[in-house]
């Protein structure tokens, strides 16, 4: 199991890869956390929903696409309290054990009932009234001390049965936790108090009525009644024993689902006007250089009965089902988002070309080789500072700075421009290059040769020329 789980998160972490890495991404689906706000998680018909403020007004489904950006150093997440003994999620489950006894619990019920036809039959009426000794007396006595201790501790353990059990459960599983009062379990937990209180109760009266027995005793003409009725309240004293212990055990498991619930709800905050109850998760840190995934998975599960009555039922633990992952994309927030793309930039430079010849005298010269002029520039790298502002969606502005190689000539480009649809970007602005000029020499002087010439050329900033760029992004 542990090994298909490390699966299983190593092919999560490999897909995470592709999550919030795509600056479109970021500017269509990211969502601007402000200091002193937060996320909110609701889970909702098998899926999760958020909002993000102060206080959560509006809930939208969350997408692996969502992308939320923490202006703080770090935000607090908070998920709409979902009941324990309904869902499964990253927190603690507790688990219980199975304590499945509705066969024994039947046969103790007919050995209860049958208690009566188990004792010693009446004797006959006999023809005249006859005065019982004072022995007989002290023995039918204690008998029915010992009868009447017996039938009380049966009707408590009727009154303690299982149907309390799982009607307390019930009305646990049914919190909603949409507001604080109808969440409010002080009742559900006195409940649970007193059914404790009586069990611990009952042993006692067992204890008390082992004691008894042990000084139960009937006169030598009566020691077939003692010895019955020894026997007899023993043997039903094991099996109440045995019940009662049944149901401590019924009684700790659901004190156990109780204090889960109440655990959520002392963890849980009321926010909003409505005072709806809300869990914290653990804060996400927002780094420069670093993308966080918070990964929530919520599933239905929990604990259930096993059985539709409810007198035969018994507190089990719920098969996890409908099982969802979701994921938030946590990113440290910056006004300008930088990308990098490559593009075509069209533009209108010229450059001066220089060469030899030679003149009427024979002597090699400095000659004016004419000009060349660029209409079209490849873009090798282009940096849009993509400026966030959710409200002017779908365009998105930036500023640009790029460079380009045609042959020698290295082009700068600033301006800025729009992204459309996501995937195309126009830009325009300004662009320079360098240019060779001559240093020492001019047109119409002598050189030696072309060496010189080359020797003397310098590499100078032209004036800026307007550009404009289209870039494709797929």
């Amino acid at each position: 199991m542990k090994t298909l789980y490390l699966i299983l998160m190593i092919v999560l972490v490999t897909n995470l890869n592709s999550l919030g890495q795509s600056v479109n991404k970021i500017l269509e689906n990211g969502k601007l956390i402000k200091r002193q706000e937060k996320i909110f998680l609701e889970y909702n018909n098998g899926k999760l929903f958020y909002d993000y403020g102060k206080v959560p007004v509006d809930f939208n489904p969350l997408t692996d696409s969502s992308i939320f950006l923490i202006d703080n150093t770090s935000v607090n997440i908070w998920i709409k309290s979902l009941n324990p003994l309904k869902f499964n999620n990253k927190f603690n489950i507790i688990e219980i054990e199975d304590i499945i006894e509705s066969n024994y619990n039947e046969a103790f019920g007919k050995l209860i009932k049958g208690l009566s036809s188990l004792l010693p039959p009446p004797a006959a009426a006999p023809p005249a009234p006859v005065t019982p000794t004072p022995e007989q007396l002290a023995c039918d006595n204690y008998t029915d001390y010992l009868i009447k201790g017996v039938k009380k501790i049966n009707n408590l353990l009727d009154n303690n049965n299982n149907k309390n059990v799982n009607s307390i459960f019930n009305k646990l599983s049914s919190l909603t936790f949409n507001h604080s009062i109808s969440t409010d379990t002080s009742l559900i937990n006195q409940n649970i108090k007193t059914l404790i209180k009586q069990n611990e109760n009952i042993k006692l009266r067992i204890q008390s009525l082992r004691d008894s027995i042990n000084i139960f005793s009937c006169s030598p003409s009566l020691k077939f009644q003692e010895f019955t009725v020894k026997t007899l309240v023993t043997n039903i004293l094991s099996e109440a024993e045995l019940e009662r212990i049944v149901q401590e055990k019924r009684f700790k498991n659901l004190n156990k689902l109780s204090l889960l619930v109440r655990t959520t709800i002392e963890t849980a905050n009321k926010i909003g006007a409505s005072e709806q109850l809300y869990t914290p998760l653990e804060p996400v840190t927002a780094i420069r250089g670093k993308v966080k995934y918070a990964v929530i998975e919520i599933s239905k599960g929990g604990f259930k009965l096993n059985n539709t009555d409810i007198e035969k039922a018994e507190i089990v633990q719920a098969e996890e089902t409908d099982k969802i992952t979701s994921i938030l994309v946590i990113r440290k927030f910056f006004r300008f988002i930088p990308d990098v793309s490559a593009g075509v930039a069209f533009t209108d430079i010229t450059f001066p070309k220089f060469g030899t010849a030679v003149d009427a005298n024979g002597r090699t010269i400095i000659a004016d080789a004419g000009e060349e002029k660029l209409r079209k520039v490849n873009v090798s790298a282009m940096i849009n500072f993509n400026y966030f502002a959710p409200d002017i969606r779908p365009l998105y502005p930036f500023a640009q700075l790029g460079l380009g190689t045609n042959f020698d000539y290295p082009t700068f480009f600033t301006g800025g421009g729009i992204n459309i649809d996501r995937r195309i970007a126009l830009s325009g602005g300004w662009a320079s290059t360098w240019v060779k000029q001559l240093n020492e020499l001019k047109i119409g002087d002598p050189v030696p040769g072309t060496a010189d010439l080359e020797k003397d050329i310098t590499q100078e900033f032209n004036w800026f020329k307007p550009y404009f760029s289209i870039q494709l992004k797929f």
